[in-house]
């Protein structure tokens, strides 16, 4: 079952196309280089597989002149008149199956070239059309039909598959983009829809997405799937050739391999600390803790919200001296930020506690924010 064998320096088995017969294909054959257009002692329906040339095909392929040799040889370079050798074949020449990264001189993305993709294994693989009906030789499995080409597009678009190479989970929550863009290509007729499976940590999404919707179509929508409670610090995106179910049939092969993409994390909530921060001295002690808004722990404030209903409680201690009065300057601080809030006058040795009705932040919160109120310029009378 050699593909040399049958694509060889002789004759290529032609078949009908579109009402026209073998013989009338090879009659439409233009001479080129001097070489006959068919060989007046082969059977009608066969050409030399380097001397065959078809106006159409010489347009499609883009070739002037267009020896259909150069069309149908199997990749760039060599010698296009002789006999199509296993070595130099970009098929295997057992199987027909085009070897790994290798490519034929034909674009393999288009709809209509004389190959086909097909699971193999698992994996999605291209190879040579199956004979079929018109087999021979049972030796001669494989054959190449240059009517195939009709509607061939030689500048078809390599299927288009993109992922982010990184992305940002806010709060844990997390949303991966791709695209998935087939143009022509034409998978098999089992795969009815391609299956993007996205991993995160010990979580597993995915995404059905029908060959109709994303086929043939100009730009295409990016697709999300959403993640919450993520931690993780990277993902995967594998594509799928599947069916309506969901099921996986094979790897994507050749055409996509595995995408990655590392996540940064964010958050929206800043935090202001409820202890009150206030430098050492020797003759008064002043500390204070936020009691409004309650509770306990360091208190949440969502990105762009302002802050009201502040109390903070005073605590002044006496240590050495005759004073009876503290006089201070509140700022609430962050490293993006130092506010002046207020200035005050406390009494020593009795708590109390000052009403900050509003406090309207500029800039305003992004989110990651740590501050808390501090207590400068302390002096006493």
């Amino acid at each position: 079952m050699a593909v040399h064998e049958v694509i060889t320096d002789l004759y290529v088995e032609l078949t009908p196309y579109n009402g026209f017969s073998p013989a009338q294909i090879v009659a439409r054959a233009t001479q080129v280089g001097g070489y006959p257009k068919y060989d007046q002692s082969s059977s009608a329906g066969k050409v030399r597989a380097s001397r065959s040339s078809f106006p159409l095909l010489q347009q499609m392929i883009g070739y002037s002149p267009g020896d259909g040799g150069r069309l149908c040889r199997q990749r760039a370079g060599g010698n296009p008149s002789a006999a199509w050798s296993e070595t130099e074949s970009a098929f295997d020449s057992a199987t027909g199956v085009l070897k790994a990264n290798e490519s034929p001189r034909w674009n393999i993305y288009s709809g209509y070239t004389p190959g086909e993709w097909f699971l193999d294994f698992g994996a999605l693989n291209f190879r040579f059309l199956r004979s079929e009906s018109y087999v021979i030789n049972a030796l001669k499995e494989y054959v190449i039909m240059p009517d195939k080409f009709f509607g061939y597009n030689h500048a078809a678009e390599t299927p288009d598959f993109q992922v982010n190479e990184s992305f940002i989970a806010t709060d844990g929550a997390l949303t991966v983009w791709f695209i998935a863009g087939i143009k022509e290509m034409k998978f098999p007729d089992t795969v009815t829809h391609l299956l993007a499976e996205v991993v995160v940590g010990a979580a597993t999404l995915t995404a059905l997405l029908a060959l109709e919707s994303i086929s043939n179509a100009g730009p295409v929508s990016a697709q999300p799937v959403v993640f919450s409670g993520v931690d993780a610090n990277s993902g995967t995106v594998n594509f799928f050739c599947s069916n309506s179910s969901g099921t996986k049939l094979a790897t994507m092969g050749r055409l996509v391999g595995q995408k990655s993409f590392t996540i940064t994390h964010h958050t929206m909530w800043n935090y202001l600390s409820r202890l009150v921060g206030a430098s050492l001295d020797e003759n008064v002690q002043v500390d204070g803790t936020v009691t409004a808004p309650a509770g306990t722990g360091n208190y949440p404030i969502y990105a762009g919200n302002d802050l009201s209903g502040v109390t903070i409680r005073i605590n002044t201690v006496l240590l050495q001296g005759s004073y009876s009065d503290v006089y201070f300057d509140l700022y609430l601080q962050s490293s993006l930020r130092s506010m002046y809030i207020g200035s005050y006058q406390v009494p020593i040795g009795t708590p109390y506690d000052l009403y900050i009705s509003s406090i309207v932040f500029s800039p305003a919160l992004a989110g990651g924010e740590s501050m808390g109120f501090m207590i400068q310029g302390l002096t006493y009378s």
